[in-house]
């Protein structure tokens, strides 16, 4: 089994603004094996760029326990953070503005990273020219932003990211700016960077198609995750579980059946059924009593 790269335990991110309270993380957790291609879906607020923002060092969190790479970002000097952000995690945000500098070259966007982490000189150029023809645009070094296309800044924005040679790489919709061809090929550099450098990736999308390019995905409902999805073969949409024994049952069994805030949980054997509290006695003596009969008849 894969090392754990990213791991959570009842994390829990509270903002606070004057007398205002909003609990954006409600005690998450979430494990990432080192080499794993997340997706983290989920409706708008529901927590999701937050959790993004706590594992790239941006914020911090108000309780619980959320390691990287070794690192607790719950007990992190300024300091701390600062080589944290620039040494383990590597960031590429869906605004292409936000990723690359407008006046300088592609080649200087790249090396901008390694000079403030302490790279020597050589060294900066050497590993920029190599990432640059890395994702296709090895003959674009010269290039300001401007003269990029779309899904060539995001190409670029991959290198900057990868500049100091992070084990974690955050995207927060990293193709919501791009059409579908470009979308797909960015995918595909994606997985190829994940295969060649051994690169784990977390990427925040609302489109199912980026998701399914994952190997798993991860959906976070009501600053908790909720359900999971391995994409594979047998792909199926399982309840995640927590460490404290929560989970959150999919919208449309709670819409198909009323459980009117409250449920009776049955150990059946191998399994576990939850039923309505108000039915629970009268529908399991129903099965108590067939289950009677068919023994009866067998007899």
């Amino acid at each position: 089994m894969a090392e754990v790269l990213v791991e959570s335990h009842n994390l829990v991110k509270i903002y606070r603004s004057h007398d205002l309270e909003v609990v954006a993380l409600q005690g998450l957790d979430l494990r990432v094996p080192q080499g794993e291609m997340l997706a983290l879906v989920g409706p708008s607020g529901a927590g999701k760029s937050t959790l993004l923002n706590i594992l790239g060092g941006l914020d911090d969190p108000s309780a619980g326990r959320c390691e990287v790479a070794g690192v607790d970002l719950t007990h992190l000097s300024r300091r701390e953070r600062l080589l944290y952000r620039r040494r383990i995690v590597g960031h590429v945000w869906q605004q292409t503005s936000r990723n690359l500098l407008s006046d300088l070259t592609l080649l200087d966007n790249v090396m901008t990273p390694m000079l403030l982490a302490g790279y020597p000189a050589g060294k900066r150029r050497a590993r920029a020219t190599e990432l640059l023809r890395l994702v296709g645009l090895g003959d674009r070094l010269d290039h300001k932003p401007e003269r990029l296309s779309g899904g060539e800044q995001q190409r670029g924005a991959l290198a900057v990211a990868l500049a100091n040679e992070p084990p974690l790489l955050l995207a927060d919709e990293p193709t919501g700016e791009l059409d579908s061809a470009t979308a797909a090929e960015a995918l595909s550099l994606l997985r190829s960077l994940n295969a060649e450098l051994g690169l784990t990736t977390i990427v925040v999308t609302h489109d199912p198609h980026v998701a399914e390019a994952m190997d798993r995905s991860v959906a976070i409902r009501d600053g908790r995750t909720s359900t999971e999805v391995v994409h594979d073969e047998a792909a199926e949409e399982t309840v995640i579980i927590d460490g404290v024994g929560r989970l959150q049952i999919p919208r449309p069994a709670l819409d198909a059946i009323n459980f009117g805030g409250r449920a009776r949980v049955h150990l059946a054997g191998d399994h576990v059924e939850l039923w309505p509290a108000n039915t629970f006695n009268e529908r399991a003596a129903e099965t108590r009593g067939t289950s009677g009969t068919s023994e009866q008849r067998r007899n």
